[in-house]
């Protein structure tokens, strides 16, 4: 099974393909960042200005089209600060939904911190058991006490590098005073949150952007390879300190030189910087670990925890189109060994017509699909329940299926019994020429199984279908007294005769 995340910050937008392993592991397929500047471009009424805008759905349409290319079956988008403490972030969420169909999980402060502590706990060894995990954003820095077993404590400080950029704008390079200021607001934040050293701290690690950019930039000041993983590396405060101290005297020139320095964090690398150097001084840290794994990660972690059973299920089944089948049927409480035997006696007849008549072998698949779900209508009423059944299959989302694919199957299980599709019916009439055929023919085949089954005891054990010159001979093998089913199947079998153009026959099988 293959999952994506997409983490929408203040200042960029992360997405994520994995792979879900057998064991439930989770294997990164692909990633990438663009840039999406979201919190620095909010108006004086927290609105998100319309050029931003704008632009921060096109990132995100980029996002979901490089998860669709790379078949995810399932994507998250989340959401953090730019979008949660402004009113153009219900705007953002909105246009997303509108206009890219996708969802937005507008995360709270501990969701957020809960889903990097589990992104840290999944992926980092930890000597001493207990860490403290620092994951400085955008927006803010959020601080993570865990082990092994449970988050024991989490703040959120805003002290984001792009929210610090802003606030303080800095000179080239920047002055004493203006760096004084800057640390001065960033100490008097971090007092206010709370006591912040009481809780032992154990391991510290430190995740994201900022962090991972002084981490490489420690690297090539060192004369070590930088284009590696970072994951995992210890990194003691001393060095650090070293590229600090180098970073506050450069001008953007020179920062722009520096081949490990991302052109979009020459202005807030220095405002990051201060907050970082500040945060190893208040916990009095010697050395900290890089982890690469972050929000998007730990959306990933907490999904896959979360629908385990579900989740291995897939695995057993891979074909995607027909596991969401089923997922809707049983979420319908479907009749499950009716529908199975429908099925069957469906595919039946159209193996013995298809090949002669040239039905696509799409066609098949589209018709099983039918078969299964054609009386979960059932599960709001009885007597329209295939009304009801097209209604829940066209909003259900289907996955594996195009908008089109999911309106035929929809129509396909509506016709399987009460009047024959006509073009006045308005969701049959909206469909292509081509499609209204493809509903003609499948439909009429279910509406003929459907009736050999008509009282759900299986009394037509199976099916002998011959496609003649002048009908279509079908041969019912009871499995008991079955003339009520042959009856019904008869009964039913004109819009099948028509489609085939000649008649159908049911008769009882001898021997």
């Amino acid at each position: 099974m293959r999952l994506a995340s997409i983490d929408i910050g203040s200042d960029s937008i992360h997405t994520l393909v994995a792979e879900v392993g057998e064991d439930l592991d989770i294997r990164v397929l692909d990633a990438e960042k663009e840039m999406a500047p979201l919190a620095k471009s909010v108006d004086k009424w927290g609105n998100l200005k319309k050029l931003e805008l704008e632009n921060g759905l096109k990132v995100l349409e980029r996002a979901k089209t490089l998860c669709e290319r790379r078949h995810a079956e399932n994507i998250l988008a989340v959401a953090t600060s730019a979008v949660r403490e402004t009113s153009g972030g219900v705007e953002f969420v909105r246009q997303a939904r509108k206009n890219l169909g996708l969802p937005i999980r507008v995360l709270s402060h501990r969701d957020e911190a809960r889903l990097i502590y589990l992104a840290v706990r999944e992926s980092v060894h930890v000597e001493n058991g207990a860490f403290l995990a620092i994951d400085i954003g955008g927006g803010s820095v959020k601080l993570i006490w865990g082990d092994r077993q449970e988050m024991r404590r989490w703040e959120t400080v805003k002290l984001g590098a792009l929210r610090l950029a802003n606030q303080f704008p800095l000179s080239n390079p920047p002055k004493r005073k203006e760096m004084d200021a800057l640390r001065e607001h960033i100490r008097g934040e971090l007092d206010q949150a709370a006591p912040l050293n009481d809780l032992e701290r154990g391991d510290a690690i430190a995740t994201s952007g900022t962090a991972l950019q002084l981490f490489r930039l420690a690297l090539d000041e060192n004369g070590e390879e930088n284009s590696g993983p970072l994951h995992q590396k210890r990194f003691s405060a001393e060095a650090l300190r070293t590229v600090f101290t180098d970073l506050y005297t450069t001008k953007k020139k020179e920062r722009r030189s520096r081949g490990n320095l991302e052109e979009a964090r020459v202005d807030t690398i220095i405002p990051g910087t201060v907050l970082f150097e500040e945060l190893l001084n208040r916990f009095e840290i010697e050395e900290i670990a890089a982890c690469s794994f972050a929000l998007r990660e730990g959306v990933l972690y907490d999904h896959v925890d979360r629908r385990r059973e579900e989740i291995q299920a897939a695995q057993q089944l891979p074909d995607v189109r027909l596991r969401s089948v089923l997922q809707l049927a049983r979420r319908c409480q479907w009749d499950e060994a009716h529908c199975r035997h429908v099925a069957a006696l469906s595919l039946a007849i159209f193996d013995a017509v298809a090949p002669s008549l040239k039905w696509h072998k799409k066609e098949r698949a589209l018709l099983e699909y039918a078969a299964y779900l054609h009386d979960i209508g059932m599960i709001i009423n009885a007597s329209s329940h295939h009304r009801h059944t097209q209604y829940i299959i066209e909003n259900s989302d289907l996955l594996g299926f195009t908008p089109q694919e999911a309106r035929a199957l929809g129509n396909v299980a509506r016709y399987h019994r009460g009047a024959q599709p006509k073009k006045k019916h308005e969701l049959y009439g909206s469909l292509s020429k081509k499609d209204r055929a493809c509903v003609d023919r499948l439909s009429s085949v279910l509406r003929v199984a459907e009736g050999l089954d008509r009282l759900h005891h299986g009394a037509v054990r199976e099916l002998r279908c011959a496609l003649e010159e002048d009908r279509l001979l079908i041969e019912a093998v009871p499995n008991g007294d079955a003339v009520f089913e042959t009856t019904v199947g008869q009964e039913r079998a004109e819009a099948l005769s028509k489609v085939l153009k000649r008649p159908v026959k049911i008769k009882l099988a001898r021997g």
